[in-house]
Formats: C-alpha cells, structure tokens, sequence
C-alpha cells in the first residue's frame, strides 16, 4: 500500500511539471483538470491506512452451541409448520447460556414472508453475524404471556392431568390462550438467558426447557418463564412459571412431564 502511495506522489508531481510548462489548456479541457479527475478516482479507490487498525474488520460469529442451537430452533420450527397438527408442542433441545463467547442476541421480526431472524455476538455481542440471517417463511411468532386472562387460560387448558382428548374439548371454547407479537428478542443477562419482547413491556427469564407450541399453521409460541416456588403455580402476565417447564422434578401437570408422558399433543 506503501508504494502505491508514492506512486500517487509520482502522478501529482508529474502533473505540475506540465502546468509549470504550459500544458494548462483550460479550465475544464485542460490537462491539469483531466490530471486532478483522475488522481481524485484513484484516491478514492484506496483505502485509507492512517493508524493502520482501520483496516482489520472482525469477522462476527458466535461460540458453536450457540450457532447449533439456532440452527436446531430453525428446522424444529419448520418442521412444525410441515405437521399438520395443531395445538401441538415440539422440542428444539433449548439455548446454552448465550452470555459466553461475549453475548449472542436471536431477533425474530415479524415480515411479509414470514419471520426474520437475525443474530448478532462477537466483541460485545453487538456485530451481526452474516450467515446466521434467514427468514422462516410462514411463520408468524407468538409468546405465551401478555395478560393474566392469557395466562389463566393457557394454564386452565393445559396444565391438568388429563387426557389430550380433555384439552382439545377446551381449546374449542377458549383461542385465548397465546399472544401474537411483531417482534421480540432472545438475549442473556449475566448467566440468565432472556426473552425481551419490548411491545408487551416483557423482560422475563427464558428458561424453555426447549419447548415451543404451535398454535396453527401459521403461530409459532415461545414461553417466557418467571421463577416459582417449587410448585407449577406462580404464572404471571410475563410468562410461565418456570416449574410448569421442568425445573422442579415431580411436577406432573408440568409441559415437560406431559410432554414426555403423551398428556400435550406432539408436532
């Protein structure tokens, strides 16, 4: 680059020595004018190496759990959407801890196609990361919170221990149990795994056990969870209670126990 340099000092130099000598022909035809164009196009093909660092762009990625994991919540969402069931649950296998390798953010944004997924981490967390940006064609996204009544009857519906034939019967008079939503965002707060969905004032824990709920064929729902007492009883409008997701053992009406046990239906 050193010598390229030189090489424009070169030009400029030589371009003088034919002004000196009367090679100035015009304001606009002359030499000097031609000259001066086509030194500003070279310089601006060139980039600037003052200080050096300018120069080396980090190339964004993210630890490989991360990227697996995205990568695993991308074909588990289109293979619900494939299913012709609805009111079904599937496992994607859930987030590590997306603190590590300097913070990994997933955005879902809700689009003409579809659902746009974006992802940015490297220095800061803050750099998008170029081939993890797709779009999930005919999905719309959705999160189980929202609203106490949405809570109460996505409890009031799934969370018994009866059987799947039970709970078809009540989703017929209760839809309310899901709420769409434009945007929203899964993040990490120290080692906290977070979903923020900023239209519904949510900041909740995200801790899924790698569940996701389809609703129809279009609604794909994620479960902000809130932290319990051991019991699946504390849901809020910010999310699920996180016992209703596996994190205390022996909770039978639990999604995670139901799931396993054939009491939800699967995708």
């Amino acid at each position: 680059m050193g010598i390229v340099r030189y090489l424009i000092i070169g030009v400029i130099a030589v371009s003088v020595i034919i002004v000196i000598s009367g090679g100035l022909y015009g304001p606009e035809d002359g030499v000097l004018a031609k000259v001066v164009g086509f030194f500003g196009g070279v310089r601006d093909s060139i980039p600037d190496v003052v200080g050096g660092d300018e120069l080396e762009g980090e190339i964004a990625d993210v630890p490989q759990g991360h990227r697996a994991a995205i990568m695993r919540l991308n074909n588990t969402i289109y293979e619900m959407l494939d299913s012709d069931k609805q009111n079904c649950f599937a496992s994607y296998g859930g987030f590590p801890n997306l603190n590590e390798g300097g913070g990994t953010s997933i955005s879902l944004s809700s689009s003409s196609q579809g659902t746009a997924v974006s992802v940015t981490g490297g220095a800061g967390g803050r750099l998008v990361v170029a081939d993890l940006r797709f779009e999930i064609e005919g999905m719309s996204p959705c999160v189980i919170a929202g609203s106490e009544s949405v809570m109460d009857n996505f409890e009031d519906i799934f969370l018994e221990e009866d059987s799947w034939a039970d709970k078809e019967r009540r989703l017929q008079s209760n839809q309310n149990h899901y709420t769409p939503v434009n945007s929203l965002t899964i993040t990490s707060d120290d080692d906290t795994n977070k979903l923020v969905v900023s239209s519904l004032g949510v900041n909740s824990n995200f801790e899924d056990a790698g569940l996701l709920y389809k609703v129809d064929d279009r609604y794909i729902c994620f479960f902000p969870t809130v932290r319990g007492d051991a019991d699946c009883d504390a849901s809020k409008s910010d999310g699920i209670d996180d016992d209703c997701l596996g994190r205390s053992e022996g909770e039978s009406e639990s999604l995670t126990e139901q799931y396993r046990g054939g009491g939800i239906q699967q995708c």
